[in-house]
C-alpha cells in the first residue's frame, strides 16, 4: 500500500498558510492547558504559530517536493518542529548531564527532565502536522472548483482570526475580581500607602496566619493564603481585605533576611485605612513583642502616620498575656476598650494587702 497521500497538496500560498495558522491556533489551546498557561494563551498561541510557520512549513513544503507526504514523513517533520526549539534552549543541560555536572537530582532525573521538555512538544508537533495535512488535503479535494477551494480557504481564516481574538479574551477570564486584587478596577499599577515589616523567623508563619485569620474574623474581612503548600518551598503570600478596597497583602522579605513584609493598598483612595492598618499593627505588636519595624531607604515604603508602639522597642512591656504597658497608645476605640477590659481584669484587688 502507498503510504503516501493520494491528493495533490498544495503546501504554498494562501492553503499553506492558513492551514498552519489554524493547525497552530487548535494546537495552541492544550499546550497552554497542559503547561498551567491559559492565562498566557495569547503569548502561547503567537510562539507557536511562529514555530509552525518558520519550521513546519517549510518542513512541509520540502516534503512535497520531494514527490508527497506520507504519515510517516508527517510524524517526522511534525517531531522535528515541536522539538526543535526546546532542544536549541536545553543544550546546556544536555552538555551538563553528558559531563556529569548537572544540578537537577541525579543523571536519570535530569534525563527524564530534558526527555520531558523536548518530547513533549514534539508530540504536540506531531498533532499540529496531522492537522496540517488534513486541512492541506481538504482544501486541495476540489481543483476543479476554484471557487470551492477559496471559500474554503476564506472559511479557515475566519476561524484563525476568530480564534486569535478568542485567545486574547482569555486572560480576562483569570482576573481576580476580588478584593485581594489592587487593581481589579483596570489599573496597570498602584503603590502602596504605607507598610512596615514584621520580623520573624519561618518558624513562626503558622502562628502569622492564625492571626491574620483572628484579624479578619473580627472585622468581616476576606483572607487569603497563596503560599505554596509545599513546607520546604520558603515562600509566605497572602492577603487580608475588604470589598470597600482596602488590602493589605504580605510576602516574604527574603532579601531582608527573616522577615514578612506588609504593604497596605488603598485603591479607592480616602484615609479608612488607618484605621484597620493600625489595628493589625498592634495586634501583631502585641504578639510579637520588639519585632515590627518600618523600613527606610530610597526604595522603602512610606511608614504609617504613627509611631511603633511603645511595647514593640520593649518586648518586656508588652507580656504575652495580653497585658499592656503604660503609655501604649491604643490603635481605635475597640482595642482601646479591650484594653481597659483586660486592665480591669488583671488589676490587684484593692483589699488586698
Amino acid at each position: 500500500m502507498d503510504e503516501r497521500s493520494t491528493s495533490a497538496l498544495h503546501p504554498s500560498g494562501c492553503a499553506g498558510l492558513v492551514a498552519v495558522a489554524t493547525a497552530a491556533a487548535i494546537v495552541s489551546v492544550p499546550i497552554a492547558w497542559a503547561t498551567d498557561l491559559l492565562r498566557a494563551l495569547p503569548v502561547v498561541m503567537g510562539v507557536t504559530m511562529f514555530i509552525a510557520l518558520a519550521v513546519g512549513l517549510p518542513i512541509l513544503i520540502a516534503l512535497r517536493d520531494r514527490g508527497g507526504v506520507s504519515w510517516r514523513s508527517v510524524v517526522k517533520g511534525g517531531f522535528v518542529t515541536g522539538a526543535v526549539v526546546p532542544a536549541l534552549l536545553s543544550l546546556l543541560l544536555l552538555a551538563q548531564i553528558i559531563g556529569g555536572t548537572t544540578t537537577i537530582g541525579d543523571k536519570t532525573e535530569a534525563w527524564a527532565g530534558f526527555v520531558a521538555f523536548v518530547g513533549v512538544p514534539g508530540l504536540a508537533g506531531i498533532l499540529g502536522a496531522f492537522i496540517t495535512w488534513r486541512l492541506i488535503d481538504w482544501l486541495s479535494a476540489d481543483q476543479a472548483s476554484a471557487f470551492g477551494r477559496s471559500w474554503r480557504i476564506g472559511l479557515l481564516a475566519a476561524l484563525v482570526v476568530g480564534a486569535i481574538f478568542g485567545g486574547a479574551a482569555v486572560p480576562g477570564l483569570y482576573v481576580d475580581r476580588s478584593c485581594h486584587n489592587p487593581l481589579r478596577d483596570g489599573r496597570s499599577s498602584i503603590d502602596p500607602v504605607a507598610g512596615f515589616e514584621l520580623r520573624v523567623p519561618i518558624s513562626d508563619w503558622p502562628a502569622l496566619r492564625r492571626e491574620l485569620r483572628r484579624f479578619t474574623q473580627s472585622r468581616n474581612w476576606s483572607f487569603r493564603d497563596s503560599s505554596p503548600p509545599d513546607p520546604d518551598m520558603e515562600w509566605f503570600y497572602a492577603s487580608v481585605c475588604t470589598e470597600a478596597g482596602t488590602q493589605i497583602g504580605t510576602v516574604y522579605a527574603a532579601a531582608g533576611g527573616d522577615g514578612v513584609l506588609f504593604s497596605v493598598y488603598q485603591p479607592q483612595g480616602g484615609d479608612s485605612w488607618k484605621q484597620p492598618a493600625r489595628a493589625l499593627q498592634r495586634q501583631l505588636e502585641q504578639r510579637w513583642p520588639g519585632k515590627v519595624a518600618y523600613q527606610s531607604g530610597p526604595y522603602a515604603q512610606p511608614a504609617p502616620p504613627w509611631p511603633i508602639a511603645a511595647s514593640a522597642s520593649d518586648p518586656g512591656a508588652y507580656p504575652q498575656d495580653g497585658r499592656v504597658a503604660a503609655g501604649a497608645e491604643p490603635a481605635d476605640p475597640a482595642e482601646a476598650a479591650a484594653r481597659t477590659a483586660i486592665s480591669l481584669r488583671t488589676a490587684p484587688s484593692s483589699a488586698t494587702h
